[in-house]
């Protein structure tokens, strides 16, 4: 930024000899750099994030792929862009400053799209919290959502305790904390996806029972699923819940059974159903490994009501008071907790 206010372009220095410049060449009308260089474990590919100046002095960011600095249609990919400040004569300039640009970074940032395992330097890694220098970035809506609660947060000593208490109490919620607990290690061992059915009476304490298993890894409000919303919408958060459990409540508010069976299977298949795509071809949501924790007054046969192949060996049934001994003000306290 010089001293009169406006942007200096980005150049190209060739120099004859010493100190001694031969030429100036102008790569771009306004300033644009490499602001940062990621990679993405879902795709396998390596992203270039570029700023660059408008007229009215605001920046702009765009991101290409690295693939496009060797032999890709770099001017159509950034013509795409509204006042990208290079014009198509000055594109191998440009690929070239990104060459050297690249070869500067000291640092890439690495990320995914959802929880679960990577492979990274040839070491397993369970990406969560944005640990082991791995970040996850989800798509925006509903899943950023449900990022926001994987977090850690409160007394983690007081949240045990009141797990610890309400395990000796009834033991019936130790299924749920084990099933909650294995979650992370079905890729590692080869285990199925299933759905814990739990199910009796509204008073029984089911969700906060799934709530105090979900807790183990953020806020369980952020990381319910509705029973009712789409099977496209329900298998993009199964997706996002690689190797974390999560929870599908109230399924007696969905009318169709149909729905019902395709959510199970969907669930407990750990893949994505294929869909067409605007502009043709087909498209899945992905593939994981999770437990469902499906909480309602009926249980899953009960509410599908056909005996269906295959469907009973994929939902684990849990029956009964599952907070008996609980009064309200302790269900509340431990929802609270």
């Amino acid at each position: 930024y010089d001293r009169s206010g406006l942007w200096s372009a980005l150049y190209d220095v060739d120099v004859l000899s010493g100190n001694a410049v031969l030429e100036r060449d102008y790569i771009s009308d306004s300033p644009v750099w490499v602001s940062s260089i990621s990679y993405c474990f879902d795709t396998k590919k390596a992203l270039i994030h570029l700023d660059y100046v408008v007229p009215d002095g605001s920046v702009n960011g765009v991101t290409i792929g690295r693939e496009l600095l060797y032999g890709g249609s770099l001017d159509k990919e950034l013509g795409k862009y509204h006042r990208f400040p290079v014009k198509p004569s000055r594109m191998q300039l440009l690929r070239k400053y990104l060459e050297e640009a690249e070869k500067e970074c000291t640092w890439v940032e690495k990320f995914r799209k959802k929880a679960g395992w990577v492979v990274d330097g040839g070491k397993h890694k369970f990406v969560l919290y944005g640990r082991n220098g791995i970040l996850i970035k989800p798509e925006a809506g509903e899943l950023e959502r449900m990022y926001s609660g994987l977090r850690q947060s409160g007394e983690r000593e007081k949240q045990l305790e009141a797990i610890f208490e309400t395990l000796r109490r009834n033991p019936l919620v130790s299924v749920l904390i084990a099933a909650a607990v294995a979650t992370p290690l079905l890729e590692r061992i080869g285990g199925e996806s299933c759905v814990v059915d739990i199910h009796s009476l509204s008073s029984a304490g089911k969700t906060v029972s799934a709530a105090c298993a979900i807790s183990l890894y953020g806020n369980p409000e952020k990381l319910i699923i509705r029973w009712d919303g789409t099977p496209k919408g329900i298998e993009e958060k199964f997706n996002f819940c690689d190797g974390i459990p999560c929870h599908l409540d109230e399924a007696t508010s969905v009318r169709d059974k149909r729905h019902i069976t395709e959510i199970v299977y969907d669930a407990a298949n750990g893949v994505g159903r294929e869909r067409a795509k605007a502009g043709g071809g087909s498209i899945n949501t992905g593939s994981w490994n999770t437990i469902v924790f499906s909480t309602s007054e009926s249980s899953l046969q009960q509410l599908i009501g056909l005996a269906i192949s295959g469907l009973d060996a994929r939902i684990f049934p849990v029956e009964g008071h599952i907070l008996r001994g609980y009064s309200a003000s302790e269900v509340e306290g431990l929802s609270a907790t």
